[in-house]
């Protein structure tokens, strides 16, 4: 498509495709490097959960980005009739294209994963005051992870005639095999949750509370995934519908984003030396779950009523519109927890309580109102 309707500067977007995928290999190599010298500095079995992470970033990040740039400079070549790869006008083959992208693409959405269920793992016994449930099983999970990263790709386009047969049977066979790392860190988080009392000070903590979010999301998210890896169902009904966005929006936004918050809620006042307001933190909260549980359920619901994706208009259909309506007003509760964030940690930075030694420490009347947590022991 860009090469028929891209215009004449439609080659800074090709050579911007190739410059990504540079600054993303230079990132996985930085990530990888620093991860195997910590295991090699401090033995592979005592090395945290957060290297472990670095290394399946890294390795993810230094093996897929090489061929997302190889497309960029194919699309620049096609573009200037030098190569005809993946132009069916001059003999090329869009499938071709499909493989060599998706190939980097299905390890892009681990991208974001990765470090997302590394901080989890950083800070889910950090507030519980006791060590994750099971190591290796962690271990083993970001290494299948990594591993079914790379070969699963075929799933982003099922419905397409080219993949049946053989390659059809693997994808889904595959697809359903991730599942098995995602449920070893689900249930390692749950057992870790479950294994002893949760301390008051952690589930006052306004960042424990977005990772036990996070937690329910990659979920909701994570199962409702099933039906992609049916591929019947999925290529005949579901697969170019809302459910698709549902599932992601759950992950990215209910999982990740989620986390992300609890990540900056927990630095904060390492960064500003200020405790940020606990009851504003709660609104945030609260405005975000609401908000994104209501979105992401309206999506799977128009998912099922058949909603299409990549459409800007629709007809109004009760079964869409009605659902749509609900969803945008989702929508900008999330916008409006944002704003509450923000204004925050702005105000906070200033006017918040000064807090000193381990903002997180026990003890502390401070820290403890913001919701402090006993620390686990440096290594």
């Amino acid at each position: 498509m860009s090469l028929r309707v891209g215009g004449s500067l439609v080659w800074m977007g090709y050579v911007a495709v190739a410059l990504v995928a540079l600054s993303e290999f230079l990132a996985g190599a930085v990530l990888l490097k620093n991860g195997l010298a910590a295991a090699r500095r401090k033995g592979y079995s005592k090395l945290p959960l957060m290297g472990w992470g670095a290394i399946s970033e890294g390795i993810l990040l230094a093996l897929s980005t090489p061929i997302l740039g190889l497309v960029g400079v194919v699309m620049l070549t096609d573009w200037l009739e030098m190569t005809a790869l993946f132009d069916p006008a001059r003999g090329g083959d869009v499938m071709t294209f499909m493989f060599m992208f998706w190939f980097y693409g299905h390890p892009a959405v681990y991208l974001p994963l990765m470090p997302t269920v590394a901080i989890l793992y950083t800070l889910l016994p950090r507030y519980l005051g006791r060590p994750i449930w099971s190591y290796w099983s962690a271990v083993t999970a970001f290494a299948l992870l990594t591993l079914l990263g790379f070969i699963v790709y075929p799933h982003h386009f099922q419905p397409a005639e080219n993949v049946s047969g053989w390659l059809q049977r693997a994808t889904q066979i595959l697809t359903l095999l991730i599942f098995i790392p995602s449920t070893l860190h689900v249930f390692n988080w749950i057992a870790t949750l479950w294994s002893d009392p949760i301390p008051d000070t952690a589930r006052r903590a306004v960042p424990f509370k977005f990772m036990i979010a996070s937690i329910f999301f990659l979920m909701y998210g994570g199962v409702t995934a099933y039906v992609n890896a049916q591929i019947a169902t999925d290529s005949d009904f579901v697969h170019n519908t809302y459910f698709v966005p549902a599932h992601f929006h759950a992950m990215f936004v209910g999982f990740m984003a989620n986390m992300a918050m609890a990540g900056i809620y927990y630095l904060y006042p390492y960064f500003t030396g200020r405790m940020y307001s606990q009851g504003m933190g709660n609104t945030h909260f609260w405005f975000w779950q609401i908000g994104i549980f209501t979105k992401v359920t309206m999506m799977y619901l128009l998912g099922f009523n058949y909603f299409p994706r990549w459409v800007v208009d629709y007809l109004d259909l009760p079964q869409w519109s009605t659902p749509q309506l609900i969803l945008t007003g989702a929508a900008y509760l999330i916008g409006l927890g944002f704003i509450v964030f923000v204004y925050n940690i702005m105000r906070s930075s200033t006017r918040g309580v000064a807090v000193s030694g381990d903002p997180w420490a026990i003890g502390d009347s401070d820290s403890a109102k913001a919701g402090s947590a006993k620390p686990v022991p440096a290594e």
